[in-house]
Formats: structure tokens, C-alpha cells, sequence
């Protein structure tokens, strides 16, 4: 372990060169399990219920932080700024809006805390894209070394993809839109007693 703890790595935004693709991609799929067949929690129950709880519950001042090691450098990180990041490379790109309302329950001065705290370290990006003429998207996504440290923590089971960096500038305001398509039926699934445990994007099928 290096002699500067908590150094962190400039950031990386190289990402992997995707397959191209020509067809349009469908909406993300949720598997599902029935929480009244008294089965046990699982590792990838709804990041979603998770979310909503933990904020909830806590403030930010019992927003416990958690030094995460990854090779020779450790990561400082609090409880929202590590279910972000996990919730961000479930979906690779999500709309900057869209996680402060789902993710923090609308507290966008916290999520902005959190953002500058996990791009300083290297682990996440940002940037503004144009949709249209008329319109702006500020969205995120892990950078590698984000996308290392979920993997070494071990915070989403083995099934569950991660994704990291974005793809054509085209396509990240369709990505983006999947996120928000899966709360509401993420929603729809837990009302009617069962809860998503896994994410498949487009990019699986």
C-alpha cells in the first residue's frame, strides 16, 4: 500500500471499443423474484428498494464512510457515494436529474457532494451532452477504475453486468432514458409483491 493512503489515480476515461450495433435497442429487463415465497435476501435485490431505504433512514450525518482497497490504493467512500457508483454501473449511464431524485430523494446538493468526491478520486465522469437542438443532458458514469473498485468490493452479485464510459454520444440520452424506465417498472414490480434482483441491458442480448 502506497505511503499516500488515500491518493487517488487521475482519471481514467478510456473505455472499452463496443460492438456496433444497427438495431434499436429494447428497454432493460428485470428479473424478478416474489418476496412472499419466504426465499432469503439475496446480494442483488432491488438497488432501487435499497436506495430508498437507506436514505429514508439516514441523514448525511450518519452517512458512515468505508475505506475500499484496490491494488495499492484505498478509496474513502460514504454509504450514497458507493450506492451510486453501484447503481451507475448497473445502467452505465444515468441522467444527472434522475439520480438525485431516485438516488438521494431529490437532495441535489448532496449528490453534487457525492459527484465531486468520486470524480476527484477517479472513480466517475460527467459530462453535458446536446439531444437536440433545444436540448442538454448532464449524465454520469464510472470511469475503470470505478468500474474496478465495484468488482473488487464485491457489491453487485457475480451475474450482474457492470458497465463503464460511455458509448456513441448519440446513444447517451437513449441510455440514459433506461434508467428512469426501469424505477417505474421497477415500482410496478414491488406494488404487486416481488422485487427486482438483476438488471439485463441490451447490450447482454
Amino acid at each position: 500500500m502506497s505511503r499516500e493512503a488515500f491518493s487517488y489515480d487521475p482519471q481514467d476515461n478510456r473505455a472499452a471499443t463496443p460492438r456496433r450495433s444497427t438495431q434499436r435497442r429494447p428497454a432493460p429487463r428485470a428479473e424478478t423474484r416474489d418476496s412472499r415465497d419466504g426465499a432469503p435476501e439475496i446480494a442483488g435485490r432491488s438497488r432501487a428498494t435499497e436506495g430508498r431505504e437507506q436514505q429514508s433512514g439516514t441523514g448525511e450525518r450518519n452517512d458512515a464512510s468505508r475505506a475500499y482497497y484496490v491494488r495499492d490504493r484505498a478509496y474513502l467512500l460514504r454509504n450514497s457515494e458507493i450506492h451510486s457508483l453501484t447503481e451507475i454501473g448497473r445502467f452505465r449511464v444515468i441522467a444527472a436529474p434522475d439520480l438525485a431524485k431516485h438516488e438521494y430523494r431529490g437532495d441535489s446538493e448532496r449528490m453534487e457532494k457525492d459527484i465531486r468526491h468520486l470524480r476527484k478520486q477517479g472513480l466517475l465522469t460527467d459530462k453535458t451532452v446536446e439531444i437536440s437542438q433545444k436540448k442538454s443532458l448532464r449524465v454520469v458514469t464510472l470511469t475503470k477504475a470505478g468500474h474496478r473498485l465495484l468488482k473488487k468490493a464485491h457489491r453487485v452479485p457475480d451475474d450482474q453486468v457492470i458497465y463503464h464510459g460511455f458509448r456513441k454520444p448519440r446513444e447517451v440520452g437513449h441510455d440514459a432514458d433506461l434508467y428512469r424506465l426501469y424505477q417505474k417498472e421497477a415500482s410496478n414490480i414491488e406494488r404487486t409483491g416481488g422485487r427486482p434482483v438483476r438488471v439485463i441491458l441490451d447490450y447482454e442480448l
